[in-house]
């Protein structure tokens, strides 16, 4: 996304809270992550060039969790200015497979 000279591009980024008997699966960033290390987040990332937001958060639970997303209903857009990104925020209510922590090198839990 263009923004006047000398301010940081904005990266267009996906999130899924992974949503199952009233709990909330989120993954533990790595210690070495560039942004927010150690922290318990909602997995997702970067949306590639050209990218459908959905197809984005079903590629980042592919990669990240090991699953298949099967249903999923957008909750609204987050501005994180420490990146900066803005982050589409999806509630994930039905994937097929059992979540595993699928990137190593991202996430050092997942729970």
């Amino acid at each position: 996304m263009p923004t006047p000279e000398g301010q940081a591009t904005i990266a267009p980024c996906v999130a899924g809270a992974m949503v199952r008997g009233g709990r909330v699966l989120l993954a533990k960033r790595s210690s070495t992550a560039r942004h927010y290390p150690d922290v318990w987040d909602l997995f997702g990332g970067h949306v590639e060039e050209g990218e459908p937001l959905e197809e984005a958060l079903r590629r980042e639970a592919r990669e990240e969790l090991g699953v298949d997303i099967e249903a999923f209903h957008p909750l609204g857009i987050v501005h994180d200015p420490v990146e900066p990104a803005e982050i589409a925020i999806f509630a994930v209510t039905a994937w097929r497979g059992e979540p595993v922590n699928a990137a190593l090198d991202e996430h050092s839990a997942i729970g």
